[in-house]
Order: structure tokens, then sequence, then C-alpha cells
């Protein structure tokens, strides 16, 4: 396999590999299914309030719990994924903004997610158009008049 800049995506079974760098991330599509959800959550906490949990984020931390055992993640791989664009959450100025250092495995797992959840919506475009497409008639035969 070649590695790339781009992600390969590979049809196992009823998953999907997708390479990112030296190792693999398997992705299956409940993997990508929840994902999604958690993508659709709405935070509406109180940001005064730091361990106020709201609806959204107590659905969250559920869908997380489910899509960190469906990728085989271990209990310190927590959380199993880190949005790649975010930016340092800590206070400017702090200890723990000076140490912070991303999870380049979980960013690595959000872009398999991402890109499994894109691949998904194209083979159902696809799935979709080839339902709603008039049937084809065989190429040997001479189109109906």
């Amino acid at each position: 396999m070649v590695q790339s800049s781009r992600s390969l995506l590979t049809a196992h079974g009823d998953a999907l590999e997708i390479e990112h760098g030296p190792m693999g991330t398997l992705v299956t599509p409940t993997a990508v299914k929840i994902f999604k959800a958690m993508r659709r959550c709405v935070c509406t906490c109180d940001p005064d309030k730091h361990f106020d949990e709201c609806p959204g984020c107590k659905r969250w931390w559920d869908l997380h719990h489910h899509l960190s055992h469906e990728l085989g993640c271990k209990p310190w791989e927590f959380p199993c994924i880190e949005d790649p664009r975010e930016r340092n959450p800590e206070p400017p100025g702090t200890y723990n903004h000076e140490r912070r250092q991303p999870d380049l495995a979980a960013q690595e797992r959000w872009r398999a997610l991402e890109d499994g959840a894109r691949e998904m919506r194209r083979a159902e475009r696809a799935a979709r158009r080839a339902k709603a497409a008039p049937p084809r008639s065989p190429p040997d035969q001479p189109p109906p008049p």
C-alpha cells in the first residue's frame, strides 16, 4: 500500500480500513454512525459552571463510551477522539496551557471517522441515485421506441 497525505479506504467485509499513517485504523459502519450522532450533540452548559452537564454533554459522553468500545480503545486512550481543529482549552498563561500536548492518536481516529462518514455519505448518495435512475437496457439490444 502506498502512503499518501489522503486517507486510503479499502473494504473489509462490513468495515472500512482507513490508513492515515504508519498504523491503519479499522473503522466499522457502527463506529461511523456513533461518530455522526456525537457530532449532532449540542452543548447547552452554562460557561461559568464547568462541571454542569447538559443533556447534550451527557449524550455525547454516553456515545463516547460506545465509540471507545467499538474502536477497541484501551482505557488510557481517553478521550478516544480529539478534533484536530480544536485549540487548547486551557486558559492562556496557565501551567496547563503551556504543558498541554495534543493527542495525535485520538486526532487520527477523528480523521479516520470523518473519512468514514464521508465515504458512507457517498455510498448512500450513489444508492439513492441508482434507485432513482431509470433501468438501462442491455447494450446488445436497441433502445425502446
